[in-house]
């Protein structure tokens, strides 16, 4: 499967500033990023619009391949969602999620699957090093849930 215009766009809205990209390098949780929340980036690093877009293009894609990998039957708008969580918390948190496990096993765990969905709101406050509730990262994943549901 591939993401549909309305997962790209959902993306955009979450990664961007308005839904347009940044550009120019960004301190993020871990690293700098750039763009659509592409990793890597330098700091002081300046990009385009058009190499913004290859780069949340490249990023897709990778995201795609995890949630295809799978190899379960989704309705393309769980595959929107499941999409965005990948490119959102990277392909090795996802591996090991309770999310992917239960969508794996189980369409009828639902309750559980929001409840695992809904833990990947949370980041490290860089004084105290605690975890602590996102707010930004809460309605994303509210967002993203609905989606899940079919509710966009």
């Amino acid at each position: 499967m591939n993401t549909s215009k309305e997962g790209i766009e959902m993306l955009k809205r979450f990664e961007g500033i308005g839904g347009k990209p940044v550009l120019k390098a960004y301190w993020d949780y871990k690293g700098y990023s750039i763009g659509y929340g592409h990793l890597g980036a330098q700091k002081g690093q300046t990009i385009t619009a058009e190499e913004a877009e290859r780069l949340l293009v490249a990023d897709v894609k990778a995201a795609e391949r995890e949630v295809n990998g799978m190899q379960v039957e989704l309705e393309q708008c769980q595959f929107d969602a499941l999409v965005s969580l990948v490119y959102n918390i990277g392909s090795g948190q996802f591996r090991s999620s309770t999310v992917r496990r239960l969508v794996r096993e189980s369409r009828e765990a639902r309750e559980a699957l929001e409840k695992a969905w809904f833990m990947w709101v949370k980041v490290r406050d860089p004084k105290s090093h605690t975890l602590k509730t996102s707010v930004a990262l809460s309605a994303r994943r509210a967002q993203e849930w609905d989606m899940y549901k079919g509710q966009k």
